[in-house]
């Protein structure tokens, strides 16, 4: 698949082991049902996949090259593959992390959702790991356990840096489930006042 401008919104479910080429400013859109990420999949090219509303899962190991831009602005990212981000990875709606296969974020990772206060969920067993710079903006939070439990974990590994620049309360909430935040790089906190995370997050330094 080309996509050499504007967006190609993807509504139905299917299952992908071909390549799509997102040239610079254009957008593949995978906004509704299921779709399958399976052994052959690639993305090439400078553009951006974006998940818009869809269930994405991630069913063998996959890196995205620097180049590409992969976007949430809802629906779910999960599976059982291992997911490797060289790139930006931006969450600019509410959305979902789920299943057991690790997300690796090795660029530059924003989540800035504008509709005010709103949450990325690490759910049903999701581990994150951040190699890169992960900021935490906005009014927004990461929700550990909604809503399918499991035992979940964000690492910000050595030589990594997490900014908690959101204005909200709470900036690791929790739901249900398990929760751990393992910081073995530099996390800063940027924004005034009083910033929590929740008492059933366990917080290793």
């Amino acid at each position: 698949v080309n996509v050499n401008t504007g967006t190609l919104s993807i509504l139905g479910w299917g299952t992908d082991t071909g390549t799509y080429n997102i040239l610079a400013g254009a957008v593949a859109n995978f906004a509704s049902g299921n779709r399958n990420l399976n052994s052959g999949f690639a993305l090439t090219g400078p553009g951006t996949l974006n998940i818009s509303g869809a269930n994405v899962s991630v069913n063998s190991a996959l890196t995205l090259g620097s180049q590409t831009t992969l976007q949430l602005s809802g629906g779910t990212l999960g599976g059982a593959g291992a997911l490797t981000v060289t790139g930006a990875f931006n969450v600019t709606g509410r959305s979902t992390l789920a299943g057991t296969g690790t997300l690796t974020t090795q660029g530059v990772s924003l989540i800035n959702i504008g509709s005010g206060s709103d949450y990325l969920s690490l759910t049903g067993g999701k581990s994150w790991v951040n190699q890169g710079t992960l900021t935490l903006g906005g009014d927004d939070y990461i929700y550990f356990g909604a809503y399918g439990g499991g035992n979940n974990t964000l690492t910000n590994a050595a030589g990594a840096t997490l900014n908690l620049s959101s204005s909200h309360s709470e900036v690791m909430a929790f739901y249900t489930g398990s929760a751990t935040v393992n910081n073995a790089g530099t996390l800063n906190q940027t924004q005034t006042g009083t910033h929590a995370l929740n008492g059933s997050v366990a917080f290793n330094n």
